[in-house]
Order: structure tokens, then sequence, then C-alpha cells
């Protein structure tokens, strides 16, 4: 049975709610929200292998037990990015900025339904905001990537569906053009059923995918704010700091009448439908770019990549490791951009998400060594890890062997 986003009453049940009236964070016994990731890492953590900059603060780690990056305010949590201070930096690897992440790792997971979050994003280069869904059992793929927004422009955001379903991972996605995403709040959904995953925006469908075979166990919920990254860029003289993700809800629903409910907070304010919004998403060109990535997990990824960085304390080893997931205590790398072998013309090509990956070399390891170059488009293109997102690219300049992978 498919849900409808816009008939919520009639067609699901409320398994989970967070109208964050109150914040409750896992405490390593009990609680709503892990701040940590889920292996365990008590420090916090990176995700290295996107070359981003934070540090995502877990609560239960006394050293950095003053830094809040997560709090409510009139029904609302804000996830805050901010500067690191010179004495924290010391504690955490130097990383130039502190973040928040919330998961439900050790509180609430669930094998199909409709998952939703209501959100203001924030404006900035570097800025990149996301809400998704991973295997309770730690596996990776699948993932899918409810929304991901590139700070540098809020009028346009990504939903993803990763898998291993063929032996390589591979995903679907799509880009959706919308009002400014910073300018007010938005419902962010998606409904995973055994046969199809829809994408919601509003409670208006932006994209469908078939679900992949590897994707029918239970997964819990994330949300975070990174800050830098490969693909989204890093932080410049424009950026503003602090910046804040704001989340008025998180909901999950599920079609099964005998779906375990986690006790929702102020059920009684509760909406049997995704709530409107003065600003209609104008959904333009909405393109969908299947793409294929070598298997190695460790070596490779769609958006983004990841490569399994050993951190401190070290975490079991595991081939399987989430696109958004991977550990680290060390500084974030920082893309170089040497010289370029061959020209290649790319005049005609289609907007969309298209693999760079060659040899199972990640898009991580070749744009560390190869520039981007767009002589007549003032914006560099947005960079993906192991898939470019092309913005009406004329032609770029880029190593010849690379260039059969930039066609679907």
């Amino acid at each position: 049975m498919t849900i409808d986003p816009n008939n919520l009453s009639g067609t699901a049940k409320l398994t989970f709610a967070d109208e964050f009236n109150t914040l409750n964070l896992w405490d390593g016994k009990s609680g709503t929200w892990t701040t940590g990731d889920s292996w365990g890492n008590e420090k916090g953590f990176t995700l290295a292998g996107n070359g981003e900059q934070e540090w995502y603060i877990n609560s239960t780690y006394a050293p950095t037990q003053n830094i809040k990056p997560w709090s409510v305010s009139d029904g609302v949590l804000n996830l805050t990015a901010q500067p690191t201070d010179d004495a924290t930096k010391a504690i955490i690897g130097d990383h130039p900025y502190t973040s928040g992440q919330i998961n439900t790792f050790n509180s609430f997971s669930q094998q199909y339904g409709y998952f939703e979050m209501r959100a203001q994003l924030p404006e900035g280069k570097g800025m990149w905001p996301a809400f998704w869904l991973l295997p309770e059992n730690n596996s990776w793929p699948p993932e899918i990537d409810v929304i991901e927004n590139l700070g540098d422009n809020m009028n346009k955001y990504y939903t993803t569906v990763h898998t291993n379903e063929t032996g390589s991972h591979t995903m679907s996605t799509t880009n959706i053009t919308t009002p400014d995403l910073s300018a007010g709040y938005h419902n962010y959904g998606v409904d995973w059923e055994a046969d199809k995953t829809t994408f919601f925006l509003d409670g208006k469908q932006v994209f469908q995918t078939d679900t992949p075979a590897d994707m029918h166990n239970p997964m819990y919920m994330v949300a975070n704010l990174a800050v830098g990254g490969y693909w989204p860029g890093y932080p410049d003289g424009s950026t503003a700091f602090p910046a804040t993700m704001k989340i008025d809800y998180i909901r999950a629903y599920s079609d099964d009448p005998n779906a375990q409910v986690v006790a929702p907070t102020d059920t009684a304010a509760i909406p049997t439908t995704s709530p409107s919004t003065n600003d209609t998403p104008a959904i333009i060109d909405a393109q969908v770019t299947p793409t294929t990535a070598p298997t190695d997990a460790t070596n490779t990824d769609s958006t983004p990549s990841v490569q399994v960085t050993p951190p401190v304390p070290a975490l079991p080893a595991s081939p399987d490791v989430p696109s958004k997931s991977t550990q680290s205590v060390a500084a974030s790398p920082q893309p170089t951009t040497p010289a370029i072998d061959q020209k290649i013309d790319f005049s005609g090509i289609k907007d969309g998400i298209y693999h760079a990956s060659d040899k199972g070399e990640t898009m991580a390891n070749w744009h560390a060594q190869h520039e981007f170059v767009k002589p007549d488009v003032p914006a560099m293109a947005n960079i993906h890890i192991s898939d470019v997102a092309f913005d009406h690219l004329p032609h770029l300049e880029m190593p010849a062997h690379h260039q059969d992978h930039f066609f679907a």
C-alpha cells in the first residue's frame, strides 16, 4: 500500500514523531537522538572521505560537552555550525568547524513507510544539510537521501537511492528546482515501499524509482549539517557563521497496523496531512541519471564518496561504510588543482548527475589530481565525489581517459 502524505490518517499509522518542544539526547542508556555515530566513536566524528571540515560533537564526550550544536527554541531544533575555538581544535583534531548531527540508531528504525522532515535550510557556500536513512545493521549500501542541499544554491536540492543490488554500487538520483529553501520551511518526505521509493516536497511527488533488491531491512533516520567538502565546496568570505539548520519536526509513518510505535510527542498537535506551505515548489526539469560505481566501498562512492579513515579510538573494520559516514580525527583534506592533461569538448551534454570514476579511482582522488576548467562559464561545476552535477556545461577540460564516464 502506498502512503499518501496528503491523507496520512487514511493511509498510515504514526510510528515516530518529535516536535522538538524538548530535546531528548541519547545518554548511553536511553534517549531519542544519538549525536555520535553508529560505530560507537565516543569522541565525535567527521566524514573525512568527503573532504568535510566539520566535527560532529558527541553529547556524551566530556571534553567537548560545553559545545552544544543542537538546541531547541519555540518548538524548533537548531543544528548549528560555527568556527572552532583554538582550545577545542586541540581536542578534535584541528577541525575548523563544529556542527550537529542527530540520528535514531539507538531508538527507532523501521522497514518501509513514510519519513518526513520539515525544515528551513541555511544559505552559504560550504553548507551541506541533509536528511537521510541508513540500515540499522550498519551495512552499506543501501541508503536513502531524502534531501541534500548545497548552500550556494538554495533553489535546488538532491534526492538519491543507493544500492548494491547489481554487485556494484549504483544509484538513482535527481535534482529538484525549487523556491529559495532558506526563506521558509518546507516538508521533505520519502515513501519507501517494497516496490517503489517515492520522494515528496511539500506533499507533491518530485521523484520515484524502483526500490532495489537490497533495500528491504529496517532503516534509521539521520539529520545533519555538514560544512565543506569536495561536492559543496568550502566556506569563504561570503559564508555567514553561525549557520543553522532549523528543523520543525521529524516524523515517520507505516502502513502496517502492527508497526511498533515510539511514543510521539504532542500527538494532539500533529496534523493528519503534511503541513502546507506558502511556497509552492516550482519543479523544473528534475532529471534522473542512474550511475554505477565500483564495489570497493572503502575506495569509492556516489553522493558523496567515502574512504575509511581509522579513528581514535579505532572502529571495527568493515568494508561497508555509508556514503556520509566515516570517522577521522585528522584535519579534513583540501582539494588541489594541478595541471590538466587534455581538453575534451562536452558541447550539448545534458544537465544531470554523471558518474566520474575510472578503474576504481574515486572522484575524491581524481579531483585532487585534475582541475575542472570551464572557459566560457563563470561558475565552477558542482562536484560530487564519484559524480558530477553539470549546470549547463558547454565543455570541460579534463583527462581524456575519463571522457566516456560522463555519459549515462
